[in-house]
């Protein structure tokens, strides 16, 4: 058993060593005193810089220089010409080359939010409210009373609140099937009032960013709100599987595999032309996916789950691994790590 087990380890080596040389002689080893140039689209330009600037102090030499390329077909010709990038979900579904390598690094989710000391917060959280009678909520003033959201009967006038972001209305406005102007609510300025503002609303319902309405400190909802939980199957029941808003955790992990509506949050990618090899380039993706998640939130996004980002190492590893790598090769190379894992 361990000579079989020894001999798979100098298999290894041996395909390893030869493909170390493969990519070194095309070019994959870029020089130490080069920069890294990174392209990012101007939505994710500062959090791009923040993480350069972050890295660069931490590690001497690194030198990431981030552009910032408004124009679609020059950031898809720097990318293809071997930069790598960040991008929003937007331009990421642009990339049409299917050889472009993506691993998403952050998360932007909209989030509608109550009032956790609503009167009738109990029903909120048994019925929940479907996107239909959202849609017909923010379209239509006359309808804006709790009492046509839980069709209880009830008068009670809702306070409506929405932030003013671009990118969160054109996320709502695909959600709600309907045009962005018509879904402003009452705006008392930036992220802080807004959330404040329904914290002090027994009656509020708002449309929020997560990282808005987050404690970070108790990962926990901030004090007198609560995740208006959406009825996605509309049949007046939150049932088992929609049952992802009482802790956000759970609700986090919800949107991940699936069961939040997806046109209500968008992905952050890091994108390369192909799978990364060169040792700079996946060192420092790998970064922005473990350390350099703690800033994403004071830029605006929200950060990935323990699990995601463990899933997003797994593939980058395996993009330094596997890219570039022949069909026998790659082949080869999985049959001996799974005989490799069965030995021991």
């Amino acid at each position: 058993m361990k000579r079989a087990g020894f001999l798979l380890i100098s298999l290894l080596l041996v395909i390893s060593n030869s493909l170390y040389s493969k990519h070194s002689a095309s070019g994959n080893a870029r020089p130490s005193g080069d920069s890294l140039k990174v392209v990012a689209t101007p939505d994710l330009y500062p959090i791009s810089m923040k993480w350069a600037a972050e890295y660069n102090s931490l590690v001497p030499g690194a030198n990431i220089q981030v552009v910032n390329i408004a124009d679609p077909e020059k950031a898809v010709e720097m990318i293809n010409e071997g930069s790598i990038g960040f991008v929003s979900n937007e331009f990421s579904t642009g990339l049409k080359n299917e050889s472009v390598w993506r691993v998403v690094v952050g998360r932007d989710v909209i989030v509608p939010v109550v009032n956790s000391k609503n009167p009738f917060i109990e029903e909120i959280k048994l019925h929940g409210i479907s996107p239909d009678v959202l849609a017909l909520f923010v379209k239509n003033g006359d309808y804006r009373n709790w009492g046509e959201l839980l069709k209880n009967g009830k008068t009670e006038k809702v306070g409506y609140y929405c932030i003013d972001d671009k990118s969160a209305l054109r996320n709502l406005a695909d959600f709600l099937k309907t045009d962005e102007t018509m879904i402003a609510g009452r705006n008392t300025g930036n992220s802080a009032a807004i959330v404040a503002a329904i914290q002090n609303d027994p009656y509020a319902l708002g449309f929020c960013k997560l990282i808005n309405v987050i404690d970070f400190e108790n990962q926990s909802m901030l004090e007198n709100l609560s995740l208006l939980p959406i009825d996605k199957n509309g049949n007046g029941l939150i049932d088992f599987n929609e049952k992802i808003y009482d802790d956000i955790n759970n609700f986090s992990r919800g949107v991940w595999i699936g069961k939040y509506p997806k046109a209500l949050f968008s992905n952050i990618y890091s994108v390369s032309s192909s799978q990364p090899v060169n040792a700079r380039e996946v060192a420092f993706i790998k970064w922005v996916i473990s350390d350099g998640q703690k800033f994403l939130a004071g830029n605006g996004y929200s950060d990935l789950l323990v699990s995601e980002r463990q899933s997003a190492t797994d593939k980058l590893y395996n993009a330094s691994i596997y890219a570039g790598v022949s069909t026998g090769e790659k082949s080869l190379l999985k049959a001996a790590f799974f005989l490799l894992a069965q030995l021991f």
